[in-house]
């Protein structure tokens, strides 16, 4: 059984206050100045942003969470009350949040959830959560210097370090990419592991914290299990959502030619795609949102096949960080788009020997070519 992601965004929980100011605003300034230049790189970033040149890969893609039984919790880590389902926000929300990572990555055409009703994904990403909890934290040696200085120098500037880790962690996220439909192999698999994760004081800490950090630097609370479970399942997503798309983008391609024979190259704004095929293609089917499906036959494909090397070279150039491994030996297909032709395209091949290639699709506009 599985969840797919819905599109009802929860709100972000508030990060807390600084409370009571224990140092003059300079002295803070100067401790922020020190703090965010070494706590930054090891944060999740929040939104991946578009990753690099290039049009997205001719994919829509949905995206769903398998349901797995609970693991029991690591010895000695954060405890039952800090099982990443539960303080996640469970199978939906999870489902939610990678569905919004990877779009706000840009690295496919098209990214569904479970309101966009009878709308049909061309790949299912598939992800499964593991592991029992992300286990005891430990005190993490030059962060804990800098909490140390800060906190005498700089009051509650001290909270915004992340001089605590979570080596022990178990916690790993399996995300597995197949054709859309019943029983497909795998083309995609990957497994995340988190094990870096870092939290700063105000990410683990509750009322009694507060009062212990008037006596001892922030580094010496462990934090409430709850808030810290619910910081790191936050910051496990934030992870997943900096780390996995590069991964789709320079593996995927490849892996997809190897497993269907065929890719579909787009730059987003010429008005033709190029299917790259190991074998000949026979016929080719373009959809498009409100008109007839438009088809090729073998004597028309025929005349849009590009033989000479240097022009085929030409093609997949533009797509060589992304389609490595692509177009060696292939045939290739430039295939124009009807003026009619706009938005969201789906394009499907049927290779010699009968075999099915695609549904890709791209999202189409620019000029006649």
């Amino acid at each position: 059984m599985r969840r797919e992601a819905r599109t009802t965004v929860p709100a972000a929980a508030p990060r807390g206050t600084f409370g009571p100011a224990f140092a003059p605003p300079i002295a803070v300034a100067l401790a922020l100045s020190l703090a965010v230049p070494v706590a930054a790189p090891l944060s999740g970033c929040g939104s991946a942003g578009r990753r690099g040149a290039g049009a997205p890969l001719p994919f829509t893609v949905r995206v769903a969470v398998a349901e797995t039984a609970g693991e029991a919790s690591s010895a000695g880590g954060l405890g039952p009350a800090a099982t990443p389902w539960r303080l996640g926000g469970g199978p939906d929300a999870l489902a939610l949040a990678l569905a919004r990572g990877i779009d706000e990555a840009g690295i496919f055409s098209r990214i569904l959830t479970a309101e966009d009703g009878g709308a049909e994904p061309d790949l299912e990403l598939e992800a499964a959560l593991r592991g029992g909890d992300f286990g005891p934290s430990s005190v993490l040696a030059g962060k804990a210097a800098l909490s140390t200085l800060a906190w005498l120098f700089a009051g509650p500037a001290a909270w915004l370090i992340d001089d605590r880790g979570y080596p022990s962690s178990d916690v790993a996220l399996d995300v597995t990419i197949r054709a859309a439909g019943a029983a497909r192999p795998p083309i995609y698999q990957d497994r995340l592991l988190f094990r870096d994760l870092q939290l700063e004081f105000l990410e683990r800490a509750s009322g009694g914290d507060y009062l212990l950090s008037l006596l001892l630097p922030p580094w010496a609370a462990a934090g409430d299990p709850r808030v810290a479970g619910a910081s790191l399942a936050r910051k496990a997503l934030e992870d997943f959502a900096r780390r996995e798309p590069e991964q789709v983008l320079t593996r995927l391609p490849a892996l997809y030619f190897e497993t269907v024979a065929a890719y579909l190259l787009h730059d987003g704004m010429a008005r033709e795609v190029v299917i790259v095929a190991r074998r000949g293609v026979q016929q080719v089917a373009i959809g498009w949102p409100g008109g007839a499906e438009r088809s090729l036959n073998p004597d028309e494909l025929a005349l849009l096949e590009v033989l000479e090397p240097e022009a085929k070279e030409a093609l997949w150039r533009p797509h060589a960080e992304r389609a490595a491994g692509i177009g060696a030996g292939g045939r290739f297909y430039r295939v124009p788009l009807s003026p009619e032709e706009r938005g969201v395209v789906r394009v499907r091949a049927v290779l010699d020997g009968g075999s099915q290639a695609g549904p890709w699709t791209v999202v189409a506009g620019g000029e006649e070519s």
